[in-house]
Order: structure tokens, then sequence, then C-alpha cells
């Protein structure tokens, strides 16, 4: 019993070590290649293991190696396991049957043994090729069935079966490919000490040699083999071989799945250590496709991209050795298609490019050329790029081409070394005229203060054309930088409101960028935008036209930019009360500074030239010179600031008044409120103003005022303002006011006249005192309250002295002379109440002239034919109108006692003797003494006055003791008469002696 139990233990260890290590652990070659491909492997559980002489099985063999996925192995059979040990040359009696071979992801997380102490002195375990050989004819089992085999993604191949015969060795696999068509793998081995032939091919139920490979090794006379593979290879027929490849030994999920077919050539010199990297010399790799197509996903485009590679001529690599990873050259050409999976890439490509390679010793580079559509697929518009831009929602839509040519220049493979870590040199990009991009874009809603939003550009269409060739440089470091260089080309960029008429033209020429570390870009920029609204603050920009030469700088997170010879010029720029025609503006120069929360711009000098008019009362023209530009915005708040000055100001007022004037000030921008104080001059006036608007309201205020300003005949108002009807020729005026825009509430002018003397045509006005006060109320200007005004003395052919009166100025638009009184021929001249409407409405005044002397009357009129003594009190109903004033039923009374008449010498001799009547009349008032003189009075807008009178008194030359009734009517044109009277006297002289006196 004793015997017999150590028998059976010695055995069971025998048989456990032997059997089921044998072939895996007999042989150190065959265990190093497995030890390469997965590391170390340990059998982490044995169930259901018996043990016989003819025939080992176990239910289940865990494997699990360094690194991948667990090898299960269900249903092992091992027959004729002995012969492995007892008798080498019939180990092809050896049958290994597997039920069941599956691959998982997991398993054994246990300490697994590295290499051993004699082999840690290599970087990888010795394996000679020619031993391997041995042990495989001496120790290869003469079957393997595996029945059925299970990938980790649950795919099925099998069953596996492999053959040996001597030295011939066949394999057979069914399986299905991940596009689920059916194949079967074939292999061929025929192996010899000097030679291995190997022979393997995938046929599909459909297709025969789907994939194909011929590889030839043969042992040479120095000991070392010659390697010569040729291969046409379909990626779908390896598709589970690819996932066992990238899953298996990496214990990654497969993120890349491959269709299309490729053909290979490959030769090489191998040592018989194929481990031994040095040994491996006159390498040469080959290949040519057609559609070769890899799927992937992209992180960058949120969306799955397929690449197909096809070449026009085969690609090869020639390399010296493997330890030295530098290749001799480089050579071949093709085509590459990026595209969306699910499209086809001739439609909807997203690159579509043609490459080919002239890498050599001594000259390295690779020509490429294609275009990008833009349109494939919206997967721009999707792509989380975009949600880097923070101001920045969606892109709704995109579209165009880029159509580029260039080259990728390498380092030259002479200089190369094994510690060179640059590879890449530099390349070239071209971007030609025909490319052109169009997107819409949506951004976030507009905070306040934006300029995109008011003008409708948040939701934009924005197209980007490449006019020139814009050619792209990139230079790379030995650390790896690159450095970009963008020159040359017109860019076109055109942004269109997508619901609005906004838009924006702009084309960048000379562009010149060179982008590291420290990025500097040049280039010249004009842009052109036919009609621009606002339609929140009222302002419209039609025809605006911008130039500039500009220069940008980053260092950090710091910006620079200068811009040179700006010039922007618009033909009309308006709001709701201001309305510029043809300006432009000139700027020398402007630097800008960007950090962070803060910008901001100086420039040291501007010019302007602008003919502009304010609520269309006011225009100005000609040219402003700005200096000490500055500009600041700091968290969303913009601050402004700089003075103007202009020297040749021309200011039109209400159409028909004009100065020249010199200006000079400055303004300030302080978030929306613009503010600006300055002075304007136009000979001995000196304006002071003081501007203020509100961008954001769109509504503002000027104050100004005029200093007290003396004038005399040397130096009168009419030298400084053009066009005024009245010219002030001597005293002091002084203003001040405000103008209020748009409403205009709050308007208000203060005017202070003191000792003026004025000129009307050939009328004059002496010693004017007033001080006015006219205030806008509803639109329209009014004086609130009576305003006194004196006039010493006014002459139009007939002297007005001390004039008083109040004036009034309603809503009405009524001009209403209160108390009015003044001094006239000797008498008075009174009214409650005079009244125009400057609208033209029709008014009713009555004007009262009492004790008129009619005989200063003819002393004034000094006229020739008529002499007269006595008083006249008058009353006349005045209607003021459209067209002008009228007098009916006014009313002549001569005062007690009377008067005397001397009218002579107005007849001729021959109008009296045709006339006994009027002869008599004539006799009569050569010398007529009246106790009676009443008649009325009739005034038409022509001028013209009609007196009907009727004289009750005596004349000596007709009855001394009888009274003597004469109606008398009598026609003058007023107008003409003081004309006369006017045209009689020197305007100068009398204007002199009056201010004299």
């Amino acid at each position: 019993m004793r015997k017999s139990r150590i028998f059976f233990i010695v055995l069971t260890l025998v048989l456990i070590t032997l059997l089921i290590g044998s072939w895996y652990m007999k042989e150190p070659a065959i265990s190093r290649i497995i030890n390469l491909l997965y590391g170390q492997a340990v059998i982490q559980n044995i169930s259901g293991l018996e043990l016989g002489f003819g025939e080992i099985s176990a239910r289940q063999i865990r494997l699990q190696p360094a690194r991948g996925k667990m090898f299960i192995l269900d249903k092992v059979t091992i027959s004729h396991p002995f012969h492995i040990v007892l008798n080498r040359k019939s180990s092809e009696r050896v049958e290994i049957s597997v039920g069941k071979l599956s691959l998982h992801t997991g398993g054994w997380t246990g300490p697994i043994n590295t290499l051993n102490t004699a082999d840690k002195k290599h970087a990888y375990p010795v394996i000679d090729l020619s031993q391997a050989l041995q042990s495989i004819i001496y120790f290869m089992p003469g079957k393997v069935f595996i029945n059925q085999i299970v990938l980790d993604n649950n795919d099925l191949m099998g069953p596996l079966d492999i053959t040996r015969h001597n030295r011939h060795i066949s394999a057979k696999l069914p399986y299905t490919s991940s596009q689920h068509e059916s194949y079967n793998l074939s292999l061929k081995a025929d192996i010899t000490p000097a030679k291995i032939q190997l022979n393997a091919s995938i046929d599909s139920n459909i297709r025969k040699a789907v994939s194909y490979a011929d590889v030839t090794i043969v042992k040479n006379i120095h000991g070392g083999w010659l390697l010569d593979t040729n291969a046409v290879l379909t990626m779908d027929s390896l598709s589970p071989f690819v996932d066992i490849a990238t899953g298996s030994a990496t214990g990654l999920s497969p993120k890349i799945h491959t269709t299309g077919a490729i053909a290979i050539r490959t030769t090489s010199d191998i040592p018989d250590n194929i481990t031994a990297i040095s040994g491996y010399r006159n390498i040469t790799f080959s290949f040519e496709s057609e559609n070769l197509t890899a799927s992937f996903q992209s992180k960058l485009l949120d969306t799955v991209l397929k690449a197909q590679l096809s070449t026009t001529t085969p690609i090869e690599i020639k390399l010296s050795g493997l330890d030295r990873l530098i290749p001799e050259y480089i050579t071949g050409a093709g085509r590459l298609i990026l595209f969306p999976a699910g499209n086809l890439p001739e439609r909807n490509f997203l690159l579509d490019s043609e490459f080919e390679s002239h890498i050599q010793t001594n000259i390295s580079r690779i020509l490429v050329n294609g275009s990008v559509n833009l349109a494939s697929g919206k997967i721009l518009a999707n792509s989380p790029i975009w949600n880097t831009i923070p101001a920045l929602t969606s892109i709704k839509n995109q579209n165009g081409t880029l159509n580029f040519y260039g080259e990728i220049n390498l380092q030259p493979l002479d200089q190369l070394s094994s510690t060179e870590k640059k590879v890449f040199d530099s390349f070239t990009l071209t971007l030609t005229p025909e490319s052109q991009v169009h997107i819409t874009a949506h951004m976030q809603n507009s905070t306040e203060g934006s300029l995109l939003q008011p003008f409708g550009f948040d939701k934009s269409r924005v197209q980007v054309g490449v006019e020139d060739n814009l050619t792209i440089t990139g230079a790379i470091s030995q650390s790896g930088r690159i450095h970009l260089v963008v020159s040359g080309g017109t860019v076109s960029v055109k942004m269109q409101g997508e619901k609005s008429r906004n838009s924006i033209l702009a084309h960048f020429r000379k562009i010149r960028c060179n982008i590291n570390d420290n990025t500097e870009c040049t280039f010249g920029i004009e842009s052109e935008v036919p009609e621009i609204v606002n339609p929140i603050s009222g302002i419209s920009i039609t025809q605006l036209f911008s130039d500039s030469n500009v220069r940008i700088q980053k260092t950090g997170d710091k910006y620079w930019l200068q811009i040179k010879a700006f010039t922007v010029t618009a033909k009309e720029i308006k709001d709701k009360s201001l309305h510029l025609k043809n300006s432009e503006f000139r700027m020398p120069g402007l630097h800008c500074v960007f950090h962070a929360h803060t910008s901001s711009c100086n420039s040291t000098k501007g010019e302007s030239n602008v003919t502009a008019t304010v609520n269309e009362s006011l225009s100005f023209s000609g040219d402003v010179s700005f200096g000490n530009l500055k500009l600041q915005i700091e968290d969303g708040k913009t601050d402004f600031s700089g003075t103007y000055n202009s020297n040749n100001l021309h200011l039109t007022a209400s159409g028909n008044y004009a100065l020249d004037a010199s200006l000079s000030g400055f303004v300030a921008l302080t978030g929306n409120v613009l503010e600006g104080k300055g002075n304007l001059v136009s000979g001995p006036l000196v304006i002071q103003h003081h501007l203020q608007h509100s961008l954001k309201q769109a509504k503002g205020r000027i104050l100004f005022s005029l200093p007290p300003v003396v004038f005399s005949p040397m130096q009168p108002l009419s030298q400084t303002v053009k066009g005024l009807p009245i010219d002030v020729v001597s005293g002091q005026v002084s203003a001040s006011g405000t103008l209020s825009w748009p409403q205009q509430q709050g308007s208000a002018l203060r005017l202070t006249l003191s000792d003026i003397a004025t000129v009307y045509a050939d009328s004059f006005a002496t010693g004017i005192d007033a001080k006015l006060l006219f205030e806008k109320d509803s639109g329209q200007w009014v004086t609130g309250e009576p305003q006194s005004l004196s006039i010493q003395s006014m002459d139009a052919g007939l002297p007005l002295e001390k004039i008083r009166f109040s004036l009034f100025l309603d809503r009405d638009m009524d001009l209403v002379l209160r108390d009015f009184a003044a001094e006239f021929l000797g008498g008075k001249v009174t009214s409650q109440a005079l009244t125009w409407n400057l609208s033209q409405v029709k008014r009713q005044s009555t004007l009262y002239a009492q004790d008129i002397s009619l005989e200063e009357l003819a002393r004034v009129t000094e006229s020739k034919h008529f002499e007269a003594k006595g008083r006249l009190n008058l009353t006349i109903p005045m209607i003021t109108g459209p067209d002008g004033i009228t007098v009916e039923k006014g009313h002549v009374r001569a005062l007690a006692p009377g008067g005397q008449l001397r009218y002579y010498g107005a007849f001729s001799p021959q109008m009296l003797a045709d006339n006994p009547q009027l002869n008599l009349i004539a006799n009569a008032l050569e010398d007529y003494l009246f106790h009676t003189l009443e008649g009325n009075m009739e005034y038409s807008p022509s001028g013209d006055l009609l007196l009907k009178l009727q004289l009750v008194g005596r004349s000596d030359s007709v009855d001394i003791d009888r009274d003597l009734i004469i109606n008398l009517n009598l026609e003058n044109n007023i107008p003409a008469m003081l004309h006369s009277l006017q045209a009689s006297r020197d305007v100068a002289e009398a204007l002199e002696k009056q201010l004299d006196q």
C-alpha cells in the first residue's frame, strides 16, 4: 500500500507538471514567445482535472497573462500526452481538444513573475529562431482542435483545426466579421531548419482569396535569415484579429474599425535571435491600398469620422535597421479622404487631399493639395469647439470649401540621430482664391452696452473668402514648439444680420503674422457698410467706409494694437436730432492695450471733416482736429476723452444766417454719457458751450453762454454773422441758454441788450434795452412772463421816440407787444396789445395816436406844397395775418380849436383851367382855417393808405364870413413814402447824429 501511494503521488505530480505544462514550458523558446507577446502567464485555476495514461482532461482552465485579457479554456482534452515526454518523434500522435476558448477582460490581480534573472540583462528574452523551429517540429502536437472561440464582444469563431504532419502544418478557422460576412482562414506552413514557407488565405462565402499572404524566411550563410513577405489584406476580413490585437493585448476596447484592402511587400535581414533588435537590417516596407477606410471617434468634432486612403503609387519605406528607426527614404503618393460616418466620401467629404512623398537622404518633404468641405454633415456646427467662445450660443449652419496646397518638410534623414526629437522641420499651406466659408452664428443674449445686439448682428450670416493666395508657414523648434507665419493674400469677411438689412464687408490685405510665444500680426483692412441702422436709438449710417493699417502683438496675456493711417468716411449719419453728411475722420496713429478685464487706447491726433445739422435749425461744417484721445474699457464700463480744435468752422442757422468761427474744447464719454466743453470764437463773439448727450436714451442738451460783447460802427455784428437782416452797430449784448433734444423740453435763451443800436435796410433804432427770456414749451418758444423792452429812437422815415412795451410770446405763437407806448410827431402812440401770430393766423389789435402835430408832420416830411397847424387823434384797428397789415374803418379827428392848412402849388394851371370846382378848392386850400377835421382811413397789405376827410372852415380867398365844407380823399403808398423819406437823408449821418444825442 505504501509503495502504491508513493507511486500514485509521484505519478500525479509528474503528469500535472509534464502534461499541462510540457508544451507550454517544456521548450524555453516557446515560453519566451508567449512571454514576449503577453508577459509571463499564470495558470490561475484548473477545475475538473482528470488524469490518465491515454488521456488527460479538465473541465476548465483559466490562464492569466501579465497583460491583456484572461483566456478561459473549457472541456480541455489531451490525447496520448506521454508521447511528448517519452518519444519526441511520435509527438504527432498527441491531440489537444478544447470545447470553447473565451477571452474575458479582468481576472487575476495577484503578483505575476517577470523575466528570470538570466534574462534581465536583455530587453527581451533570447528567442533563437532555429531553436524555435526545432521545438515546433519535435514538440508540436499532431492536432489542435478548438471547437469554438468566443471574443470579448461575443463574436464567434471556430472551429479552429490545426494539424501537423512532420514539417507540414495546416490550419483552418471559419469566422464571421464585424460586417457579418462569413470567412474561412486557411494556413499552410512548410518548416525546415533552414527555411520557412508560409501561405495564408482568407476566403469568404462569396469570394475566394479575399486576403492572402505569402511569407518566406530563408536562412543565409551567416546564420541569419532573409524575410520576404507579400500580402493582400481585406481589412473587413481581419476585423476579429484586429479586435484581438487591440483588445486582448492591451486590455482596451477597440475604437478604430477598418475596411478596404491593402497590398504589402516586406523584405528584411533578420537575426536568428529574433529579439535582437540590432540584427534587423535592410528593411524595406511598401504598401498599396484602394479605399482603405478606418473609422474613429473624434473628440474635437464630437462625431465618428472615417478616413479613406488610396495610393496612386506604392508607399515605400526603407530602414537601415530597427535599432535606428530612421528611414533611408520614404516615397509614394496617394489620396486621403476624411468624411463623417454614414456618408459617401465623394458626396459629403470633410477633407479630400492628395499627397506625394519625397523623403530621401538630404531632401525630406511631402507635397499635399486638396480641399476642406465645411458643409459635411454639419459636424462643425455641432462641434464642442465653439463652447470655448463664451459669447457664442451656437453655429446654426455652415458651408463652403477651403482649397489648399502645400508641403511638409522633415529634417533631412542624414541629420537625424537616435536621440533626435525633432522630426518635422517646417510646413507650408496655401489657401487658394476659390476658398469660401459661410457660417450662420447666434450669439448669447447681449449684455448692456453690447455693440452687436442693437444692430442685429447677434444673429448673423458670416462669409469668409480668400481673394488671393494666403500662405501659412510653420517652423518647428527643437523643443517641439511651432512658429507660424501667415503671409500674403487678401481675405474678405462679410457679416449680414439674419433679420436686418445691416451688413459689413471687410477686406484684409497684405497679411503678415508671426505666431509663437510672442505673436505679431500686421495687415491692412478696408471695410464697407452700405447701411447700418440701430432701431432702438434711431442711429443710421449709410455708405460707411474705413481704411487702416493694423499691427497686433501678444505677449503673455497682454495684447497690443497699433493702427496707422486710419480713415473713416460716411455719406450720412443720422439719429433723431443729428444729421451728418459727407463726414470724414482721419487718425495718423492709435495705440491700444488689452489685458484681462481692462482695455485702453490712446492717440495723440485725429482729424475730421463734417457737415452736420442739429434739429433742422442749426448746421455746421469744417475741419476738426482731435488730440490726446484716450479710451478705457474696464469691466464693461467705457470711458473716453479727448480735445478738439477747429479754425475753419462754418455755422449756419435757420438756413440764412452764417458765421465762420474757431472751435476748441474737450469731449468725454463715460459709460453711455457723452460730455463736452469748449469755446466757439468768431470775431468779438466768444460762445462758451457745455454738451451732454445720452447714447442710450438718445437725448441730450447743450448749455451755452455769450459773455458781454461791445459793438461799434467800426466793428458791427455784420462783420461776424452774415445774412442777418438787421445789424447791430452799437451797444452791448450778452446771452446764455440751453438747447435740448429730441423733445427740446428745457431749452431756453436769455438775451441782455444794453444801449443797442441797430440798422435794418434804411431804417435804424437806437437805445435798445431789454432782458429777454425765451423757453421751449411743448415744442414752442415762449416767454412765460412779459419781457420789458425799451427803444430810445426808431426811424423808418418818420421818427418814433421813447418806445416802451412788454414782449410776450405764447404757445399759440402770438407775439404780443403789451402796453405799447411811444412818442410820435409831437404826440403819443399807445396800444393795450399789438399782436402778430408767427404762424400767420389773423389777429386784431387797436392802435391809438393822440395829439399828433400836423405842423411836425409837415416839417418831418419836408413837403414843398404843404403847411399845416393843428393836432389830430387817430383810432387805428389793425388786422395782422398772412398778407400783412390791414386797417379797416380807422378814424381821424382834429382837436379843438382846429388848425390851418396851406396846400398850394400842387395843381398845374392846365388842371385848374379845365376844372372850375378844382380851381375853387385849390384857391381855398391855399389858406384854409378849419375848426373841424374828421374822417375815416383804410390801409391795405399793399401799403396803400386811403383817407376820406371832411373839413369845415373858412378861406379868405373864397369867403371870409361863411364856412366852406371840403370833402377831401387822400391816397398815398406808405412804403413808397417812407422809402422816399429814407432816400432823402443819409442813414449813416442820421444814425451818427442820433447816437451823439
